[in-house]
Parts: structure tokens; C-alpha cells; sequence
């Protein structure tokens, strides 16, 4: 009250005054008032806003362990420390490491206390029960008799089978074994294979095979070459001769030897003609005997193949003459195995041709050597066959080369060459086969 009535009296007094005076100075401050009353509370004012979430707080896991797939905020125990992860822990990864935070780290090992008081002496125990006497040794045992201490031991052989409960034991032959049964510890029994049956009788060691998918073989005793087939009617197996039809495989050439405009074939060369020169094979009266050993020279000229029977034409041929010199050739080679161990006579029978006084000879021969030749008489196509008897060695494959030439002229100005076999004589003896190896033959006439 006494601030107001001051304030107001300032006022009137400024209000009256004159010209503003000098600022006094500044008066000593009053005494502190007495504070007012309590002012009655305001209102409640507005809720704020939610606060962000917190930290859900540690999560113990008890002890850690390699095979937990441990969260953030897992908490766990290792080795006396405690740790509490931050980051998904690596499984498996033991802490110390960066996701996990150590909480409390296990505490250092304290000093070794003193030794404690020693114990007070315990109880005296029952006495034993017994003591030993006299240990005896029964039978099949020896190291008796025992009065405190020793070994017993049981005697070499002192267990015998009537000792024990199982004596023995059983042997049972399985399938194919006879023998077995019972035997007695230390004793042998034998087992032994059993008979064979079905299509073969007898011990394993001295069988017989008796048949062939349950179909008897006859004891009929097979000879030389002869092979089992099986008879319905007989219902059996038995020996029969097999007869294979063979083929007469043969190489061959047809060849003439000179030409009008430029004389003889390609210069007279024998290499091209199996090691004769084109005027010796039509004006020189050469033969077969004469051709190379080399088998390299012959598959120059024998390069073509033929196939036959028992019978083959080679070549017939018509031709034009334009002098002596002109000739035409036909020429085959045919390579012939004997495996038994004596010769054996093969008679080919041959249709040929030949103009003896012009020296163009027929001709066979023999692993080189000379075994028929026309010479110097005249053969046509129309003259009767011959035959050639040709001895093959024993144990080897052997050639023979067949050559026929150009039959004389008839009235007009062409001539005929023919080489064939007839009579079924290419059907081989038995023991011999023709071989088709000429493509890989090497050596000379021996071979």
C-alpha cells in the first residue's frame, strides 16, 4: 500500500515541477517486502507427443553356444565374462569380437589361501571276513597250493571237450559241397565238391558234357573237320561235316601292249606291266614264270578283283589288229592255302588263247616256276580246254598266275583273246582254300 501512495505522489510532484533537474543519485535500496500468497494454479495444458521407442533392454541367453543364431540385445555368458550383443552375431564366432559388448568381465584369480587345519582321524573299520589257509589246484590247473600268495594257471591241454557245456560244433556242406556234420573241438572234417548235373556229369576234375541246353550229344566220335548240329528228329546233338560254299577270289588285268600312233605302252615300261616289257608279252613269247617275285610290282598290274564258283569267265574279247605288234593280255592270279602237311594236286581246267609264230604264248605257272605253256603253237577260243595239274606245297599259301594272249587272225582284221575256267575246276581239293590276302602279301614266291 505504502509503494502505491509513493508512486502516485512522484507523479503529482513531476507533473508541478519546472525545468527537469539533475538526476540524483541513486538511493539505497529498500528492504525486501513480504511475499504475496500463493496464486491459484493454471490450467492443465495439452499432452505432448510421443517420446521415440526405447532400448528393449538385455535379453539373457544364459551361456554362449556355437550352434545359437543369437539377435541384437542378446546377452550371454562365456568364460566368466559377460557380453551383451550389438550387432547380429556371425554364428558360431565366440566373443570377445566387434558384435559383441562385454558387460562384466570375469574377475582376476585371487591369492592361494592358507592351508586349512588337518582333519581328525577317522573311524578303524570292520575287520575282513577271512583269510586264506590253503588254496589247492584242481585238475587241468597248476601253481598250487597257494598258503598267502601265487598264480594259478591252467595246464597245457587241461581242458578237455567233456569240460564243456558245447563240445563241438556242426559243419553243413553248402550247395555244390558234400560232407560236413559234427566235430569236436581239435578234430577235421572234410568237404568235398559234389557231382555235377544238368547238362554236364562228373566230379569238377573228370566231367562230361552230356548236353546242350538240356538236349542230349550224341557218343557218336566226331572225325576231322566235322562240327555238333542238332537233328529233331533224333532230338539230339550230334557230329555232322560242315560245307561251307567257298568263293574263287582272284585278281586280274586285261592289257593292251602297243599303239599304232606311238609305238609300245607307256614306253615300253615293265614296271607298269608286272616286270615284262609290253613287246615281250606280245612278240616275245614271255610267260608267266617270268613276271617279278615282287608282290609291290605285281599289285601294279593285278589290281582288280573278281569273284567266282566253281567256273569263271575272266575275259573274252574281240579286237581290231592294225599289225603283229598289237596284242591283247589277260593275265590272273589267285593265291591258294594248304594246311595239312602233304602236297596236294589242284587240275584247273582252262580256256585259252595263243599265236605261237607271233610269240604270243599262253602260259601258267607255279610260285615262279614254269608249269604249262602253249610255246609256239596256235590256240582259238574254239580250241578244246586244258588242263594244268599243279602240285601245292604243303603248310603255306601259293600262287599261280594263268596268261593268255591273242589268238591268230581269222580272214578280216580283228583277233580274240579268252581266259576261263571250266569243268567246275576252280571246286578246290579238300585241304585247300583260296586265300584273299594279295592286298597285304609281302615276300617273294616262298610266300
Amino acid at each position: 500500500m505504502r509503494r502505491l501512495v509513493l508512486v502516485a505522489l512522484f507523479a503529482a510532484v513531476t507533473a508541478c515541477a519546472g525545468q527537469e533537474g539533475t538526476p540524483g543519485a541513486t538511493g539505497t535500496p529498500g528492504p525486501q517486502g513480504v511475499a504475496g500468497a500463493q496464486g491459484l494454479p493454471g490450467a492443465t495444458g495439452p499432452q505432448g507427443p510421443a517420446g521415440p521407442q526405447g532400448s528393449r533392454g538385455a535379453n539373457w541367453a544364459g551361456g554362449w553356444s556355437a550352434i545359437t543364431r543369437y539377435q541384437i540385445d542378446d546377452a550371454v555368458d562365456h568364460l566368466g565374462s559377460s557380453y551383451v550383443a550389438v550387432n547380429t552375431p556371425v554364428l558360431g564366432l565366440e566373443p570377445p569380437n566387434t558384435d559383441w559388448q562385454l558387460v562384466a568381465s570375469v574377475g582376476a584369480t585371487g591369492a592361494q589361501g592358507p592351508q586349512g587345519l588337518k582333519g581328525d582321524t577317522g573311524l578303524q573299520g570292520p575287520a575282513g571276513l577271512g583269510s586264506i589257509v590253503l588254496l589247492e589246484t584242481g585238475a587241468g590247473l597248476t601253481g598250487g597250493p597257494i598258503s598267502t600268495t601265487g598264480t594259478i594257471s591252467i595246464a597245457a591241454g587241461g581242458v578237455t571237450n567233456d569240460m564243456l557245456s558245447s563240445s563241438g560244433v556242426t559243419v553243413s556242406a553248402g550247395s555244390g559241397l558234400t560232407g560236413g556234420g559234427l566235430v569236436s573241438l581239435g578234430g577235421t572234417v572234410s568237404l568235398a565238391a559234389a557231382d555235377l548235373a544238368g547238362d554236364v556229369t562228373g566230379s569238377p576234375v573228370a566231367n562230361t558234357v552230356t548236353a546242350l541246353q538240356g538236349s542230349p550229344v550224341a557218343a557218336t566220335t566226331p572225325a576231322d573237320g566235322q562240327v555238333l548240329a542238332y537233328s529233331s528228329a533224333a532230338s539230339a546233338w550230334s557230329p555232322r561235316t560242315l560245307v561251307i560254299p567257298q568263293l574263287a577270289t582272284y585278281r586280274y588285268a586285261v592289257f593292251n601292249t602297243y599303239d599304232e600312233a606311238s609305238g609300245w605302252m607307256a614306253g615300253n615300261d615293265p614296271s607298269l606291266f608286272g616286270g615284262i616289257a609290253p613287246s615281250a608279252w606280245t612278240d616275245g613269247g614271255a610267260i608267266a614264270s617270268q613276271l617279278s617275285a615282287d608282290k609291290e610290282v605285281l599289285r601294279t598290274l593285278y589290281n582288280r578283283k573278281g569273284y567266282a564258283g566253281t567256273n569263271a569267265l575272266v575275259h573274252a574279247e574281240t579286237f581290231t589288229w592294225y599289225s603283229p605288234a598289237n596284242g591283247k593280255v589277260v593275265t590272273a592270279l589267285f593265291r591258294i592255302r594248304n594246311d595239312t602237311a602233304a602236297p596236294i594236286t589242284w587240275t584247273p581246267v582252262l580256256r585259252l588263247s595263243a599265236n605261237g609264230p607271233w610269240g604270243e604264248w599262253a602260259s601258267v605257272a607255279l610260285n615262279g616256276a614254269t608249269a604249262w605253256t602253249s610255246g609256239g603253237a596256235n590256240y582259238f577260243p574254239s580250241t578244246p580246254p586244258t588242263s594244268v595239274a599243279l602240285a601245292i606245297p604243303a603248310g603255306r599259301t601259293s600262287t599261280a598266275i594263268f596268261v593268255s594272249t591273242g589268238a591268230p587272225p581269222g580272214s578280216s582284221w580283228t583277233r580274240s583273246t579268252i581266259l576261263a575256267f571250266v569243268n567246275n575246276s576252280l571246286a578246290l581239293p579238300a585241304g585247300l582254300q583260296f586265300v584273299d590276302d594279295f592286298d597285304t602279301a609281302t615276300g617273294d614266291w616262298t610266300q
